[in-house]
């Protein structure tokens, strides 16, 4: 058996993180886990890894349980440095990949961000890079900016 490219705790983080509503339940995240193991390198992982990422939730700071919903948060201030990278290394590749890429290539640029030196860069060269804005495209026209309200919570911008 081969080591793990990651720990459970970035694995968690990465699912709660990329799900639309930014949290999960524990079956929510049982379940992206298991679809995605091979990618994070837990192809033959031991019988018992839903007990790991149970215990994951419930004894790391970084996770907060909604008693009302019953579903699992981010606290990222309170994850490991590890986890905050990948979910920034996670961010990053998706702002640069098209949308219609596997969510493979997210996961795997999470968690083996490119080196620094040829080629690659650390997440701070990274987020430096000129990321293609609406603008930069022929004949597509930029959306509006979004209203601004006032104290009576209308809208006071106008658009044209």
């Amino acid at each position: 058996m081969t080591r793990p490219r990651t720990t459970y705790t970035t694995c968690v983080a990465l699912a709660i993180h990329m799900s639309p509503q930014r949290a999960l339940t524990s079956r929510q995240i049982a379940a992206w886990f298991d679809e995605h193991r091979q990618t994070l390198g837990f192809g033959e992982v031991k019988a018992d890894w839903r007990r790991c990422i149970r215990q994951t939730l419930s004894r790391n700071q970084g996770f907060e349980l909604n008693s009302l919903t019953q579903t699992w948060r981010l606290r990222k201030h309170k994850l490991p440095g590890a986890a905050n990278r990948a979910i920034a290394h996670m961010d990053v590749a998706r702002a640069s990949y098209p949308v219609l890429q596997p969510i493979s290539k997210f996961i795997l640029a999470a968690i083996n961000p490119p080196p620094a030196g040829k080629g690659g860069g650390s997440l701070k060269t990274l987020t430096k890079q000129k990321l293609p804005r609406d603008s930069d495209n022929v004949g597509m026209s930029s959306p509006p900016p979004p209203p601004t309200f006032g104290r009576n919570g209308l809208a006071t911008t106008i658009h044209k």
